[in-house]
């Protein structure tokens, strides 16, 4: 989209105070404005018979629509880059559809293109921030209506000259064709959001309305995204970090367009154009290119439209957003627009545009917050008071733009049309993959139960299945079995969990399971296993557990476990365990009794959660996070063998350096006060082994996978991704990065070898370290258009006192991925 289409009329959205009066005369006058090639066009100024105070601007969509006591005779059209029309109206039975021609101004910007001028504007808002940015520094309370919606739209037309197109692209053409008169979606709801502070930001949803796809899931993503400020050095858009370009440190990376327009209508503002300037231009996705209106009397940033294209994917972003003056020298968002158009989802023919309108009213900036019980610790987003409302009167008194007849279509046609279920079927398997489990009537499937490999059980393939909430609301029962096809074993557990609140994250759940665990991994709190490193396990212990666990989904930011287990470990592999050894040690493996209470938690500095519907979810992780084991072993206590402590921290962090790129840095520590048998150590986290070929995050890739092993231990893993700074043009694009690990790990014990015995154990006190390079991104591949992946090469490096003599014998070589949603 060209910056320039909102140079005039955008200027009379935002400042000019257009007054709409709701009048009882039937309508007299309705249409839409398009483009000469047929695409709407919004912000164009309409005056009816030259009553300049009855103007009105087309929305989004191009629409527009006039109530008056007389027939209106003739309309006049205004848009800075198409050519003004005057049209001579009749007695039109039917909405106008009204052409302009295109027809930019080239002038204005070779006079003005960074005039010393214009230069001192954006110096002036800068200085401004404090007071331009009210919704970032201070605390409020708003009411608005929103409505979002999806569309498929033809991405290359070159299908057309295909004679064998493949059978997922004829599906989607065909699609295409038979709902080009509905969206794909359509979804409205009514929300009230009050602020404290940034990251202490709480969205209530009241009301809602969907076209077929009935879940609160939707809502909240829905509802995630808000007002946004230009004044930060960088921003988050659309999974891109792009700097801003009302930012002093980001000034000498934008070119600056000015166009003044004087005493119009008794006001003054000055529009300015901005886009990267040529040096930058050739990573377009790292900026940003649009449109601001200043006020000329306070230098008030009155509105902005800016738009993010990814050369590489095609992906682009458009975000409008209208500022307000609510009272005296004081503006507010009070309209915002989003577009993102995917042109390769969900195929290279056919792609979608998801759009959302916000329209906010009943700002009030000395809120009383009702609910001081939460005290608006993190940004959430609550289903409290939430209807699905279908009632047509609450929507005609909320909704500030009327529904298109491809809208109310949408809504009429979504529980008819068969061809309905392949946006269900979408949505479907997507929060399946989001939530691990995909939910068939009654029973859910959980995904990470299918399908596993690892080198002890070889292919492992299982089923787990739980009840969902159709059976009950306040109790589930779960279970899973599961064959190795190398150990020819089957395992085996189940578990039933009690809810006691709303969320579905609160309960309490009895396990009991029969199954094999790998000796000295650590689990930390809702975090998974990474499958690359569960390839290369080759060492099992034969694990029977029972226990009862309380999960609290949060608590000021914190997630938490509490459990009393019961368990025994059997080692698979030759090992005897000296003080507990007996004649019988020699011939069959000793079993290892533990009993303990064991605490978990997870700490998130900032989080954005879900609440409603009976569960809560995490979305957008936000750095740095902590994760915290604590557990006390009970000796005597069902059968338990052992008095200890144990405890192990983990610190997860990632930031950015400037536009040098991201960081990525894990800190974990760990220790315990008593000797426990070789199951129950801390493992040395290496990821060296004969199936090692993929990076594994947070390991050492030049350590034996069972090289060390320890009873307190302090490990650093550090990875930097430069990013495309060396290739930013062009579609080869490889990222370098650098890798540093290091880590220390110590037995308290003068014999360890003679305590642990027929297995090869010592610890790593003089220090483990290891560096590496790596080179992202070699070779690139998208799914449906919208996953994007990348595979590259990493060469690590051991050095220092556990260095190999032979040099190749210090080398690892890696396969790296970089996977990328929209």
């Amino acid at each position: 989209m060209d910056l320039s289409i909102f140079s005039f009329a955008l200027f009379l959205l935002c400042f000019v105070n257009f007054q709409e009066t709701v009048v009882a005369q039937s309508l007299a006058l309705r249409g839409a404005v398009y483009t000469d090639v047929d695409e709407p066009l919004p912000f164009v100024f309409i005056i009816p018979d030259e009553q300049t105070h009855l103007g009105k601007l087309t929305r989004f969509n191009g629409k527009f629509e006039f109530g008056s006591e007389k027939p209106i005779k003739k309309l006049t059209l205004f848009h800075p880059d198409y050519k003004t029309e005057s049209i001579e109206i009749g007695n039109p039975k039917e909405p106008l559809h009204i052409r302009l021609n295109y027809l930019p101004d080239e002038m204005v910007i070779k006079e003005n293109l960074n005039s010393e001028k214009v230069l001192a504007i954006v110096q002036n808002i800068i200085a401004l921030e404090e007071e331009s940015v009210i919704y970032k520094n201070h605390q409020f309370k708003y009411e608005a209506y929103n409505k979002i919606k999806g569309e498929l739209f033809i991405s290359d037309e070159t299908y057309k000259e295909k004679e064998n197109l493949g059978k997922r692209d004829l599906k989607y053409l065909n699609y295409y064709k038979e709902q080009r008169d509905n969206y794909l979606f359509l979804i409205e709801s009514y929300t009230e959001r009050e602020f404290k502070k940034v990251k202490r930001d709480k969205e209530n949803i009241l009301k809602a309305r969907s076209s077929g796809i009935e879940d609160g899931l939707v809502l909240s993503f829905l509802s995630s995204f808000k007002p946004i400020t230009l004044y930060e050095k960088y921003i988050n858009f659309s999974g891109n970090r792009v700097n801003c370009p009302l930012n002093k440190d980001n000034l000498r990376k934008y070119n600056f367009v000015l166009r003044s327009m004087k005493n119009f209508l008794e006001n003054e503002i000055y529009i300015i154009d901005f886009f990267p300037i040529k040096k930058f231009d050739s990573n377009p996705s790292d900026y940003l290119f649009g449109t601001i209106y200043i006020d000329v009397s306070s230098f008030k940033l009155l509105a902005f439209y800016v738009q993010n294209h990814n050369e590489l994917d095609g992906k682009e972003v458009e975000i409008i957003q209208k500022n307000s003056f609510i009272k005296k020298d004081t503006i507010f968002p009070t309209h915002v627009f989003l577009k993102i158009k995917l042109p390769e989802f969900p195929t290279k023919y056919v792609g979608t545009t998801f759009v959302k309108n916000s329209y906010i009213s009943k700002i009030d900036l000395n809120p009383k917050f009702e609910n001081l019980k939460e005290k608006l610790r993190f940004d959430m987003v609550v289903f409290d008071n939430y209807n699905d409302s279908t009632e047509n009167a609450f929507w005609d008194i909320k909704r500030k733009d009327s529904l298109s007849k491809k809208e109310e279509l949408t809504y009429i046609n979504s529980f008819n049309d068969t061809d309905d279920r392949v946006i269900k079927k979408w949505y479907k398997l997507g929060k399946a993959f989001y939530k691990d489990e995909l939910a068939v009537d009654f029973l859910g499937i959980n995904l990470n139960n299918l399908f596993s490999l690892n080198q002890y059980e070889g292919l492992r393939l299982g089923m787990g299945l739980s009840t969902t909430e159709k059976i009950s609301k306040t109790f589930a029962i779960g279970g899973y079995g599961a064959y190795g096809f190398r150990d020819k074993q089957w395992k085996f557990g189940g578990n039933f969990n009690y809810y006691i609140k709303k969320s579905r994250e609160n309960y309490f759940q009895v396990k009991t399971l029969y199954d094999l665990e790998e000796p000295g991994s650590q689990h930390y709190f809702g975090q998974k296993d990474d499958f690359f490193r569960r390839i290369m396990t080759r060492r099992m212990d034969k694990y029977r557990f029972n226990g009862i666990s309380f999960y609290n989904g949060f608590i000021n930011n914190t997630n938490a476990e509490i459990s009393l287990n019961s368990y025994w470990k059997e080692p698979t592999y030759d090992y005897i365990y000296a003080p507990e050894a007996n004649s019988d040690s020699l011939s069959s493996p000793q079993k290892f009794k533990s009993t303990d209470i064991t605490i978990k938690l997870r700490y998130s500095i900032d989080g954005n959660f879900y609440i409603g519907k009976r569960q809560l979810m995490t979305f957008g992780k936000t750095f740095p996070v902590l994760y915290m084991n604590f557990t006390r072993g009970i000796k005597g206590l069902f059968g338990g063998n052992y008095n200890y402590s144990k405890l192990s921290y983990k610190v997860d962090h990632s930031f950015f350096i400037g536009n040098y790129g991201k960081s990525d840095v894990t800190f974990e520590y760990g220790l315990m006060d008593s000797d426990l048998p070789y199951p129950m150590l801390f493992n040395g986290r290496g990821g060296k082994s004969t199936l090692s070929g993929i990076i594994v995050k947070d390991v050492f890739q030049t350590m034996d996978i069972y090289g060390f092993v320890s009873d307190n231990y302090f490990n650093i893993y550090y990875q930097h991704n430069f990013g495309s700074l060396l290739f930013n043009s062009g579609r080869f694009r490889p990222e370098f990065g650098v890798a540093l690990n290091a880590g220390w790990g110590q037995f308290n014990l003068d014999n360890p070898k003679e305590i642990h015995q027929k297995i090869e154990i010592s610890d790593y006190s003089r220090g483990y370290y290891e560096t590496g390079i790596l080179i992202n991104n070699l070779l690139k591949a998208k799914i449906l258009g919208l996953v994007k992946g990348g595979l590259g090469i990493g060469m690590f490096y051991n050095f220092g006192f556990y260095a190999k003599p032979n040099v190749h014998n210090n080398l690892a070589f890696r396969i790296t991925y970089l996977v990328n949603g929209i």
